[in-house]
């Protein structure tokens, strides 16, 4: 069976994005590769200030995999965007807004939480390291 996982590139910030992800959704199996733990074939003219870069992480959310790492040093970097968020459903409205209050925490309030003709509580943030994410909850207006 197929598996579709999102991955996250970060610019030098991607362990603090898989700390903070950890906790707003109490991820599990987290795995963290290190460009330091890389074989040194693999990561020829890395500058030694890199070797704590995340090469490769994966965290569990929910049964779904998301996958990070950093960019690889010197490489043109462009984050964030409007071309794609994550969708979280499937929440009481309880937990809707206890992971946007989370995710809002320096970043930017897209569309404040609230109630919507399709649910009980809906909202669009744009957390700290510019990844959009919907939040919309299971119940009800």
């Amino acid at each position: 069976m197929m598996k579709l996982s999102p991955y996250f590139v970060f610019d030098g910030n991607c362990k603090q994005a898989i700390d903070l992800y950890t906790e707003v959704f109490s991820a599990t199996n987290i795995q963290v590769m290190t460009m330091g733990d890389a074989d040194q074939t693999q990561t020829m003219g890395l500058p030694e200030s890199a070797k704590d870069l995340i090469m490769h992480a994966c965290i569990e959310i929910a049964g779904t995999n998301i996958m990070f790492s950093d960019n690889f040093p010197g490489s043109p970097y462009t984050g964030g965007g409007d071309t794609i968020s994550i969708a979280i459903n499937d929440v009481s409205a309880e937990e809707a807004h206890r992971i946007y209050d989370q995710l809002k925490i320096n970043g930017v309030e897209k569309l404040p939480i609230s109630k919507t003709f399709w649910s009980g509580a809906y909202g669009m943030v744009e957390d700290q390291f510019g990844i959009t994410w919907q939040i919309s909850a299971n119940e009800e207006k």
